[in-house]
């Protein structure tokens, strides 16, 4: 999918909605487009990547994946799920939040929601991936999140990038310091400032790893030697400085942090 021109919904979000069934449950029979009076509807891919395409008078919905996603027959409908799930989710909210503003008198604002899959690293053994995720509610502005993946090709099962380490404390552990140093590095660039190391603005704070999504990366295509951090708007900074992307590589703290049964995987990064 191509970056998307309109704001959208917040990752968590799609985890805390209904599934298609309710909405056609609340919504009536049919298809969810239908039943939002939907307007566009279109889907295009070739080589197993799918890019979808819908709006309707609700709302603006977009989710994509790659050809190497779409090559794995179970990552790929994994997603489709994933996608059919996030558009009836989006549906069900676009349509109570018309339902509301029609009962209290204000502008309806049409909602939107895309997610856009792509490849981080390809190893022989995993694909690694992160997502975009832009969302609109109908407030001020929209807001982006992120969101990530590691398929086992061979199990064909999904992981979290973190399921690969100890702990989340150790690998926090192995990387904080360098991660900091370059986050703050990148604040004092946008900011025009340096960052006071004893202010208490919690956006000059460090953000703990639990905050951010963590990325598996790799320069040479066998092992994964990065370690990639994205923090979201409102998590490293306020929203107009936007999303904070560190890359870091991997060192023999990262490594230690590795659980045994997956070492063979990782190699030191440059």
């Amino acid at each position: 999918m191509k970056s998307t021109p309109f704001p959208i919904l917040c990752a968590a979000a799609l985890a805390a909605c209904s599934s298609a069934d309710d909405v056609e449950r609340e919504l009536g029979q049919g298809a969810v487009a239908a039943a939002s009076g939907a307007s566009s509807s279109a889907e295009a891919g070739s080589g197993g990547a799918v890019e979808i395409e819908r709006e309707t008078d609700d709302y603006i919905f977009g989710y994509s994946w790659p050809q190497e996603a779409g090559q794995q027959p179970k990552l790929a409908e994994r997603l489709r799920a994933e996608a059919d799930t996030a558009e009836a989710d989006l549906a069900k909210a676009a349509a109570e939040a018309r339902r509301e503003s029609q009962e209290d008198a204000f502008p309806f604002r049409q909602q939107s929601l895309g997610k856009e899959w792509r490849v981080v690293a390809e190893l022989p053994r995993w694909l690694s991936l992160s997502a975009e995720i832009a969302t609109y509610t109908g407030g001020a502005h929209g807001n982006v999140g992120y969101d990530a993946l590691v398929w086992d090709k061979q199990g064909e099962t999904a992981r979290e990038p973190l399921d690969f380490f100890r702990s989340v404390g150790n690998l926090e552990n192995a990387i904080q310091r360098r991660f900091c140093e370059v986050l703050n590095g990148e604040r004092a660039r946008r900011r025009g400032e340096l960052v006071a190391q004893d202010s208490e603005d919690m956006f000059e704070q460090c953000p703990k790893l639990e905050e951010l999504t963590v990325l598996l990366g790799s320069s040479n295509g066998r092992e994964f030697n990065r370690i990639g951090l994205i923090a979201a708007p409102y998590v490293a900074g306020p929203y107009a400085e936007g999303s904070y992307e560190v890359t870091l590589a991997v060192d023999t703290s990262v490594l230690d942090a590795v659980k045994p049964e997956y070492t063979r995987f990782f190699a030191l990064g440059r």
